[in-house]
């Protein structure tokens, strides 16, 4: 009875709204919508309605009509400014499922009935809970049938046909831009495909890592020789000492050299043996 003066949200009693609960062969509420109008056939007066469904078992779906336009009359005529109100959600969907008897008024109150929520007398309720404080601290559900927010979104037909060229103009600029970015995708596989065929490439990864561990075993093996060059380089040959014959095989390198004692021998293949690398194979002539 209090007047609306702030932001608030309103839960409609059944007395705004039909309320009905039908068995359907159908396992889903949309297709329950779709009928809705034939449910009602007969039962609502004239006017633009919209349905609500809800699903309480597997053939079981309560259906609600209402006509908002007579609900923002109706409040208008019980003095609530729509300017206060941000959402509009109807009972029967804040306590679906729940069977309740709630107290209204010294005079009236809500009952749950098989599902559906029906305002009445309050000598047909034996029940002391008022309403107001069941949905004090009530989470409310996301069935709302106004909404201030979205109601404050409007536009004109003029607008609304500029709207739709603007949104049918980006879409064909999307799909133009994917048909080029396919023929360039195109064009890139083919100059592709004959660079491949020209250089005679491989074209899977498997063959590109085999090759590349090819040429790492080849590279590893070319920088041991180099090593090993650089090593024997180091050693001091005395004036009548000479290498005769460096031969580069596959995996190593064979040294012919010539020393000129035994000791000598003894000191290069000493010399040798401390040499990281093991590609060398030597032939010393005395």
């Amino acid at each position: 009875d209090k007047p609306i003066v702030s932001k608030s949200n309103l839960i409609l009693s059944p007395e705004f709204y039909w309320t009905k609960r039908v068995t359907l062969n159908v396992n889903f509420s949309y297709e329950v919508k779709k009928m809705a109008p034939s449910l009602f056939d007969g039962m609502l007066p004239s006017g633009d309605f919209e349905y609500m469904v809800f699903k309480i078992s597997k053939n079981d779906y309560i259906v609600t009509a209402y006509n908002l336009d007579d609900i923002k009359e109706n409040l208008k005529k019980l003095g609530i400014s729509i300017s206060f109100v941000d959402k509009i959600y109807l009972a029967q969907s804040e306590f679906l499922g729940n069977d309740i008897s709630l107290k209204v008024n010294e005079t009236c109150g809500l009952v749950s009935l098989d599902g559906v929520l029906v305002y009445t007398c309050l000598n047909f309720i034996d029940s002391d809970i008022l309403l107001e404080s069941a949905i004090k601290n009530k989470k409310l559900t996301k069935n709302y049938i106004y909404s201030k927010q979205l109601q404050n979104i409007k536009i004109e037909p003029k607008q609304l046909n500029m709207l739709i060229w603007i949104v049918v103009l980006l879409n064909s600029i999307a799909i133009l831009d994917i048909v080029k970015t396919y023929k360039s995708k195109n064009q890139l596989k083919l100059q592709k495909e004959d660079f491949i065929e020209k250089n005679n490439l491989p074209r899977t990864s498997f063959q590109l890592k085999s090759m590349r561990d090819e040429l790492q075993i080849i590279d590893k093996k070319q920088n041991d020789l180099r090593e090993s060059i650089y090593y024997i380089n180091k050693f001091k040959l005395n004036k009548d000492e000479s290498f005769k014959r460096v031969i580069f095989s596959k995996d190593k390198l064979d040294y012919s050299v010539k020393l000129n004692s035994k000791q000598r021998e003894i000191e290069f293949k000493k010399y040798l043996s401390k040499n990281p690398q093991s590609t060398i194979a030597v032939e010393t002539n005395l």
